[in-house]
C-alpha cells in the first residue's frame, strides 16, 4: 500500500510541475484515436482505455491529492 501511495505521489508532484501535460496527453490520445480507429482496432481499444483511465483521473485527482497528503 506504501509503494501505491509513492507513487501515487510521484505522479501528483509530475503533474502540479506540469500543469498542462494530463490535458496535453488526454488530447493527443484522442487525436491517435481518431486517426488509429479504422486502421488498428487492437491498438484502439488500448487508446481507448487510456483515454478512459485519464478521464477517472481528472474525476479523482483531487480526491486522491487529499487523501495523500
Amino acid at each position: 500500500m506504501d509503494y501505491c501511495k509513492n507513487i501515487i505521489a510521484k505522479f501528483i508532484s509530475a503533474m502540479q510541475k506540469r500543469p498542462g501535460l494530463l490535458a496535453v496527453l488526454a488530447f493527443l490520445s484522442g487525436v491517435a484515436s481518431f486517426a488509429l480507429v479504422d486502421r488498428k482496432e487492437s491498438f484502439s481499444q488500448v487508446i481507448a482505455i487510456f483515454l478512459l483511465f485519464s478521464w477517472l483521473w481528472l474525476i479523482i485527482d483531487n480526491w486522491l491529492r487529499d487523501k495523500v497528503e
